[in-house]
Parts: C-alpha cells; structure tokens; sequence
C-alpha cells in the first residue's frame, strides 16, 4: 500500500515511502477483514485492537479508527514509520496495518477526552519515545503529570536524528505536540542534575525516567579523535552542505543507514563497513534495501583496526572477518583472517556502532545500573528507589520503537498499580 519515490527522484530529502490513499486503506480494510484469521490483534506486539480499527476504516469512520488506535499506540504515525510489521504473516489484516496506522496518525487527531485530574502527580524526565508515551496514558488515568526534558523541546533522539526521508520533522512535531498539549512540559530540564532525584522522589508521588540511549557507542581503535571523524548522531545533527567527498560510514544499525544514505544525497561516495554479513544487520531490511537501491556501497565481513591521517583521517585500516561457530550459542561470531590487511582511502569517517542509555541518572543519583549504564528495574520496572520507574531504553538498552513502546505501556500500568497500593515498596530511599 505504501509507495516509494523512484530511485531518481531520492536525490533530495522527500520521504521516500508515501502514505495510502483514504481509498486504498477502506479497501485494505474491506479485503482483509474478509479473510481475517482473527490472530491479528494478538501478534500486534503493542496490543493495537487490528481488526476493530479496520472495521471502523471499513465503514470510514476514520475518527472513530484513530481514537481506538490511540488508545493503544500514542505515537501512531512515528511508530508505523519505524514498524518491523512482526505480525504480517499472521493474519491478512496485519500485512499492511502499518500503512493504516500511518493514515489514520497523519491525518485525523485523536479526540481529546476531558479528564478530571486528582491529587496524584507524576513526574517523567524525558519526552521521548518512552516519555510521551507513558505521559499520555498516565494522563488518561487523571494523574497530574510533569514532563522534564533537557533539550529544547519534546521528540527526544529519534526525531532529531532521523532524517526527514525517514520521518519527515513536520509529522514527528505534530504527533508529539498532541500528547504535550495536553500535559505540562518543562524544556532545559535536566532531570537528576538540575532537579535532583531525591527531591523529585518527594515531591511527586511517582517519577518515571525516560531518558533513552542517546549516547554513542565506539569503536575504542587509535584514530577515533580525528576532527572528521564523526559519530552518526552528530553527522545527522549537522549534516546540511552539499560535497564531494569520500565518507566511511561503520555500524549495520538504521542510524547507519540513515547516516549513509544522508551523505549519498548529499553527493558523498559512500561505502558502508559493518563486521559480519547482511544477515546479521540490525538495520530494518526496508532501510538495507534502500540503501542498496541508492547506491551505497556495502563491505561486509569487513572490521576497522586503526584509523589514520595526518591532521585529520585519510585511511581506515581494515581486516576482512570470517564467521565461525560460537562456543555459547547458535549465533556466529566474527573472527580475523589472517594476512587479510587493507586500507580504505577516505574524507570522512561516520561511527555508527549503536547507541547506549543517557549516564546521567547513574551518575548523579542512587539508582542502581546495570550493562552499559542501564537502570536496575525489577519485575514491576521500579528502580531500587520504590516510587522511582525506568520506562524505554534507559531500562532496555537500545531497541527499536515497538519495544520501547510496549515496555513504557506496562510501566505506566505498573506506576498507576503502584499509586493504587497493588506493588509493595520493599526499599527506602
């Protein structure tokens, strides 16, 4: 049901998938409801009733579809942009619900409900994926709540550092200002530094943190320091002026092929490294696929060793990998082969090896980490800190949008069970 720009017309920053048509998705909708196996609902991993939205788009009650799906996604048009589509095979509603989805967020708003607050106030430091998620459904259960975010306004990484092919910034604005209008929001924020845990924990009869993983993963190689090399988030942050250079990118995760296929439109020569072959990727296969389909040049089974220059990085030293079974489980592991040095002349060097989870709570407060400064949650998400809950990545480590959706949802179930008396505070701050 989506349509992509031809490959001649990805030459500017246009999304590259278009929405459906109201025709098409009634359509859709009629056809599938058809054949409906009714195991739709149940493989929607954020819990999206499938098969009652499409019965509403079925009669072309479209507000009616975007309110049911609202209650269960409030980030319907970021989310169909990012969706695996895990439930496709399922059942023939689910194979193009994303597209669905996508329609119903882009162009209806969700009916405000008048809920009465009560006494009851929650923070969330982070508006984020995570954030205004859990904020819009503790909203919907009469909670006061408070957002604090640090940046300077709401969306959090995923809407600053995806490209506008991807996810155009008008329709993250618009979807994101429709859960802050209906909640407070404190931007320059910085929650556990500027607004200290201990005094949040008594001020507020829950805090929720949201902080995400925006912090960049590297390769620990010599080199790294060199002025043009840069981390993806950043690249994507600044990225703007056209040129002719010959860019590095090294990672196989989306951010990666956002990284590249954002310096390919801006005239670059861009080879992509990543250690292991296309099936071990993380990046969705639509976004593999279209890097491919624009040209980027993909060297697999390929691993960085030193990255050099004078100045600034002219060549990164290569070693082609192998894959060998592992000793622990199914999965192969990468290793060197021998007398397999290279060199790959370049300009620019873009890491873009992942993303790890905001240090600042572990840092300036008392809450227990774990991994990769990941908050400790037990089976309720609460932190050692009892009316303290971890929702997203900062809990997760760095995952992909459904995930984080799924799990700030049963943290906001978990936070209103909490206020309610059903979860028993065990520690003390």
């Amino acid at each position: 049901m989506l349509k992509e720009l031809p490959i001649e017309k990805r030459k500017d920053f246009d999304e590259v998938m278009q929405g459906a048509s109201s025709d098409e998705i009634v359509s859709y909708a009629t056809s599938s409801l058809a054949t409906c196996k009714e195991g739709c609902q149940a493989s929607c991993p954020i819990g999206v009733d499938i098969h009652s939205v499409l019965d509403h788009v079925k009669r072309k009650e479209f507000q009616h579809a975007r309110d049911l799906l609202e209650s269960a996604n409030p980030l319907p048009s970021i989310s169909s942009r990012f969706c695996g589509a895990h439930c496709s095979g399922t059942c023939s509603c689910a194979q193009h619900f994303h597209a669905v989805e996508r329609f119903l967020g882009d162009n209806y708003k969700p009916t405000q409900q008048k809920v009465k607050a009560g006494k009851q106030k929650v923070a969330v430091i982070g508006a984020g994926v995570a954030g205004l998620t859990v904020a819009s459904l503790l909203r919907k259960q009469g909670l006061n709540i408070k957002v604090l975010e640090a940046m300077d306004k709401a969306g959090g990484s995923l809407t600053r550092s995806t490209p506008e092919f991807r996810l155009p910034s008008k329709v993250a604005q618009q979807e994101v200002g429709g859960i802050t209008s209906c909640i407070e929001l404190q931007t320059h924020a910085i929650g556990g530094a500027m607004h200290p845990l201990e005094e949040l924990a008594h001020k507020f009869d829950a805090v929720v943190i949201a902080t995400g993983a925006n912090k960049p993963a590297f390769l620990g190689i010599a080199g790294e320091h060199l002025p043009n090399v840069y981390t993806a988030t950043d690249y994507l942050r600044m990225a703007k002026k056209k040129s002719k250079e010959k860019t590095l990118v090294i990672g196989g995760s989306d951010l990666a092929m956002d990284a590249a296929r954002t310096a390919k439109r801006l005239g670059d020569e861009v080879t992509l490294i990543f250690h292991k072959d296309a099936d071990y990727m993380p990046a969705s296969g639509i976004n593999i696929k279209h890097a491919q389909q624009e040209g980027i040049r993909f060297m697999l089974l390929t691993k960085p060793t030193r990255i050099v220059g004078k100045g600034k990085a002219s060549q990164v030293e290569c070693v082609q990998m192998m894959l060998a079974e592992s000793d622990l489980d199914d999965t192969k592991v990468a290793v060197p082969m021998e007398n397999s040095e290279f060199s790959l002349d370049c300009d620019k060097v873009i890491v873009a090896i992942g993303l790890e989870p905001n240090p600042t709570m572990g840092r300036y407060t008392p809450l227990r980490t774990v991994g990769k400064g990941r908050l400790w949650t037990n089976e309720y998400q609460q932190t050692n800190v009892p009316n303290v809950f971890a929702a997203g990545e900062i809990a997760l480590g760095s995952t992909s949008v459904e995930k984080t959706i799924v799990q700030a949802k049963k943290c906001a179930g978990n936070v209103v069970a909490y206020l309610h008396g059903d979860i028993k505070e065990e520690e003390e701050m």
